[in-house]
């Protein structure tokens, strides 16, 4: 199994046009070399003889329109995809979003609707029925698990329930799992999966 953060994949697919955190703190993402780079290289892993691939990045929530997932599909080299989404309630994905945002140095709203700052009631970030409309047109309804997130939190371990649902194996000490819980707290440290070695996955 090959795992990882794939900021990669998720500015491959997200429209030029969004400038997320990711992009501000990064300008070279956009140039096209470095695009032709990281298209090479993600479909050479996902070319890979791994039976399971996991690419995240929370960035993938940003995209909104078929032609960004179908950027995805196509450097997944024919491989049988899952999308596993995770919603949070809206109201508190919105403040939580401005918390982070303000703590990145960032404001923590914006007055222009298309903005990735935009935690406003009729945010397009808070659209979540688009973002899952285009993923199951491109991959297909079955193949799009949605998780409430709030539901799994007072149920148990949300990464221990994502990790079951991705048919991972468990750890042999499942306890790893839980440092991920909260992530807004601190940087967690590196997963227990094997990470590819490369630094656009950091």
């Amino acid at each position: 199994m090959e795992s990882g953060q794939c900021l990669s994949l998720a500015n491959e697919a997200v429209r030029e046009t969004l400038i997320f955190p990711a992009r501000t703190g990064n300008p070279d993402l956009l140039l096209p070399e470095a695009r032709r780079y990281a298209r090479r290289w993600l479909r050479e892993q996902f070319a890979s003889e791994h039976p399971r691939v996991i690419a995240s990045h929370e960035a993938l929530s940003f995209v909104r329109t078929e032609a960004e997932v179908r950027r995805i599909k196509r450097l997944m080299a024919g491989r049988r995809v899952t999308v596993i989404v995770v919603l949070r309630d809206p109201v508190a994905y919105a403040r939580s979003f401005a918390e982070q945002l303000a703590s990145m140095g960032f404001a923590s709203e914006s007055r222009y609707a298309s903005s990735f700052m935009n935690v406003s009631p009729r945010s397009w970030l808070l659209d979540t029925d688009r973002l899952l409309a285009v993923y199951r047109r491109v991959f297909g309804r079955r193949s799009v698990i949605v998780l409430d997130y709030d539901e799994v939190r007072r149920s148990g371990s949300v990464t221990r329930t994502l990790w079951e649902v991705a048919g991972l194996p468990v750890p042999e000490d499942p306890s790893v799992l839980d440092a991920w819980e909260n992530v807004s707290a601190a940087k967690p440290p590196h997963p227990p999966a094997r990470r590819w070695a490369h630094r656009e996955w950091e």
